[in-house]
């Protein structure tokens, strides 16, 4: 029985209307088109409230992998499509780089730090209305689909939904297409004009990357390269465990299989719209298509998604409305915490308490009211981002907090004063050779042993400051059931310096975000730390922590958490 706020109105439903009927099945006619840069748009839509908004996120997809945003692959033509018909967000930021924790800012318009719901244990606290308990109070019939893992009722997704249903994946990327089953039967089942909100989540294209053979082929044909393994979420954390650095052919293997992942997704979500249409559905809905985050292959030295470089924070955001233009490009930064108010305004639906995201209505209907600037990340209490676009350029700063006390496995990354410096290092379980470079420059390789051992160098720099890098060529493996891959790897060991610092990276001229410009504009650097410390996210009521159970754990290791 679905709980009705009688206070509420019951939703406004717009009924459908011909001038845009058959406008999802069109796609395929309009791949091709050009689209138009939304702030030249001569039309300014009046958005009103649709019959039905649907909501796919489509988890681990970087933006830089789809044809929309500039890829130079065929992985989503579909989606290319798709987002020729309404709007797309070129710069949609996550707050998190994980499933759990970035969902639930999804679901509430809160920062992690608001909502509190980090791995592997936090619970959504029952003070903090939800986006589908928003929609469910409203009179909208409500219906979640989701593959599990970290986006299963135990930590509060649920919550909202008439029906909700959380199947753990089988490592096969065709899932997908029983979870949008699973939404076409919902859809199917709706009364004539019955408000409705459905909410559908995939891992298609998360590790492990195995897709079928037609799109591998695609993108890797013939035999895979020699050292190749199963990309399973579980192997991809061991090697990170490691600090193993795979080759350029390895990587670019991956690579292939993540995109064939994409284009079988691109496939499925081509069929799903193609029913929606079928059910008359096309000019009655509101979509919306994102991700939590994106994925990383090395690109600074990881695998899996545990950083905040843009390929993990830099998410696409599709956007479908009856009343939008075609074409529309909206280049403002947006983040994941915006689309809950987004879809309740759309909706005329009032929060029960404030969010912190802002609706992005007024980008929509190209108006007044966009008052963002800024686009926060973090990744731990010591880990965090923020983006910053002025004067034409596209600014991202990270900063990486003092290091809890532990073994590092391979390698570190350190910013010092120019000129001398000591400190003190150890090996863990032999000897190893410790190599400090600045740039590419070998400064010195000290040997060091189990005991403390005091290095001491010259750093030259025209700057006050440089960047070290810090490497051992091995580390010891250690069990640790705790671990996603099951082992940790533990290297070498520093103190007496610290490992906090900077990065800067200006990503219009940088995209791949090569160049630390951290000690070269240190003034721009400083004057985004004091914005990043303006972000004083206070906890709106404390999660709970409640203990997985065993095959719960087994699938989120599974997946590489």
């Amino acid at each position: 029985m679905r709980i009705v706020d009688t206070q509420q109105p019951r939703p406004k439903v717009r009924p459908g209307r011909g001038r845009r009927a058959a406008v999802l099945l069109a796609l395929l006619a309009t791949l091709g088109c050009q689209s138009q840069d939304s702030r030249s748009a001569p039309e300014t839509p009046q958005l009103e409230g649709t019959r039905g908004y649907i909501v796919i996120s489509l988890d681990t997809l970087r933006a830089d992998h789809l044809g929309a945003y500039g890829y130079d692959k065929a992985t989503s033509p579909f989606l290319d499509g798709l987002a020729a018909q309404g709007a797309l967000f070129e710069r949609q930021i996550s707050q998190y780089p994980s499933t759990l924790t970035s969902h639930m800012s999804i679901f509430t318009g809160l920062y992690p730090r608001e909502h509190q719901v980090f791995p592997p244990d936090g619970v959504l606290a029952e003070t903090i209305e939800t986006l589908p308990e928003a929609f469910q109070r409203s009179g909208f019939r409500t219906a979640g689909y989701t593959e599990a893992g970290y986006v299963r009722g135990h930590y509060g997704f649920r919550r909202g939904f008439d029906e909700f249903r959380a199947r753990d994946r089988t490592g096969k990327s065709q899932g997908a297409r029983g979870t949008l089953g699973r939404g076409l039967r919902f859809l199917r089942s709706l009364e004539p004009q019955e408000p409705f909100f459905l909410f559908l989540h995939t891992y298609a294209v998360h590790a492990p990357y195995d897709p079928p053979e037609e799109e591998r082929q695609m993108f890797w044909p013939g035999q895979a390269p020699e050292g190749a393994f199963y990309p399973s979420g579980k192997e991809l954390s061991r090697r990170n465990a490691l600090g193993e650095q795979l080759s350029p052919e390895l990587l670019d293997y991956l690579r292939a299989l993540y995109d064939g992942e994409i284009r079988f997704l691109d496939r499925c979500l081509k069929e799903f719209f193609a029913e929606v249409e079928a059910l008359g559905l096309g000019d009655q809905i509101t979509v919306v298509i994102t991700s939590d985050h994106g994925e990383e292959f090395q690109d600074h030295g990881r695998l899996n998604h545990e950083q905040l470089y843009d390929e993990i924070l830099h998410i696409p955001l599709i956007f479908r409305h009856p009343d939008l233009p075609a074409g529309q490009r909206i280049a403002e930064l947006v983040e994941s915490v915006d689309l809950a108010p987004t879809l309740l305004a759309l909706a005329e639906i009032t929060p029960r308490a404030r969010m912190s995201g802002q609706s992005l209505l007024p980008l929509l209907a190209n108006g007044p009211g966009w008052q963002k600037k800024d686009a926060y990340s973090e990744a731990s209490a010591n880990h965090r981002s923020l983006y910053r676009r002025q004067e034409g350029e596209l600014l991202h700063l990270q900063v990486f907090g003092q290091a809890e006390k532990g073994w590092i496995s391979r390698r570190a990354r350190l910013r010092v004063p120019a000129g001398p410096l000591s400190f003190e290092a150890r090996s863990f379980g032999e000897e190893r050779p410790l190599s400090i470079h600045h740039r590419d420059q070998e400064l010195l390789v000290a040997p060091l042993s189990a005991e403390w051992s005091k290095i001491s160098l010259e750093v030259s720099s025209q700057q006050p400051w440089a960047t070290l890098e810090l490497s051992v060529p091995s580390c010891q493996e250690i069990a640790s059931p705790d671990a996603p891959a099951g082992i940790i790897c533990r290297g070498f060991d520093l103190r007496s310096i610290s490992q906090a610092r900077l990065e800067l990276y200006e990503l219009t001229e940088d995209p791949a975000e090569a160049v630390d410009l951290a000690v070269a504009q240190e003034s721009e650097a400083r004057d985004l730390v004091r914005r990043l410390g303006e972000h004083r996210h206070r906890p709106r009521a404390s999660a709970l922590r409640q203990e997985l159970d065993e095959e719960s754990k087994s699938n989120l290791k599974a997946l590489g958490y």
